[in-house]
């Protein structure tokens, strides 16, 4: 008997400790986390509802202003969500987006989907600063940068990593064809002499017969 309330107390125990370290790990963050750097990609801000019994009904990122990305665009987002883009006075590109018209009910998260670029390729992250409003007017500021340490802030902000882009291929692939002419020119040119040779041979041997028959 004691053994089975022991038991049943750590279950209990555990699924407490769960449910209380889950909100901990709901942040919004980017999806995909990385993409390599001078492309132009979708990605995903991912957002959760941490609360119990509110809805978010409002996301406002701001894109990088160290790092102006030249395009732009917020796609579809379902659920009644309608995106307001706004543009820098002073540069005209996209500085903030603002989707409102939709709900994410407690224990639900929505994916917030743009496409960007050609994305910076003297950058190797760039961060979305992004503040989340629930119905009941709280606002979460997702705006912490990760301190040296490493150690994660209670509201980290969105971060996507800029990877080296690949490359080196177009170059062995163009030298490949550049080689072919050069095999074949030799032995254009070595045909010549062998057809001039033969020639010669030739009259030489009708040279002979005409003195052996003058000797006749």
């Amino acid at each position: 008997m004691k053994t089975r309330q022991l038991v049943t107390a750590v279950a209990a125990g555990a699924i407490g400790l769960v449910a209380f370290a889950a909100p901990a790990f709901a942040h919004v963050e980017i999806d995909p986390a990385e993409t390599a750097q001078g492309s132009t990609t979708t990605i995903a801000l991912v957002v959760p509802n941490e609360t119990d019994a509110t809805d978010t009904v409002k996301v406002d990122v701001k894109l990088p202003d160290d790092h102006p990305i030249p395009s732009v665009t917020a796609e579809p987002v379902d659920g009644g969500w309608t995106a307001q883009v706004m543009r820098s006075p002073g540069t005209g590109y996209v500085s903030e987006i603002v989707w409102t018209g939709g709900r994410i009910k407690p224990g639900e998260e929505l994916r917030f989907a743009v496409t960007v670029g050609p994305l910076p390729t003297d950058a190797t992250e760039l961060h979305f600063p992004t503040i989340q409003t629930y119905s009941d007017g709280t606002e979460v500021a997702w705006i912490e940068e990760t301190p040296a340490s490493g150690v994660e802030p209670e509201h980290p902000v969105p971060t996507l990593k800029l990877t080296a882009a690949p490359g080196g291929s177009t170059t062995s692939s163009t030298a490949s064809p550049s080689t072919s002419p050069s095999t074949s020119t030799p032995t254009a040119t070595s045909a010549a002499p062998v057809a001039t040779t033969a020639k010669k041979d030739s009259n030489n041997v009708a040279v002979i017969a005409v003195i052996v028959v003058a000797l006749l």
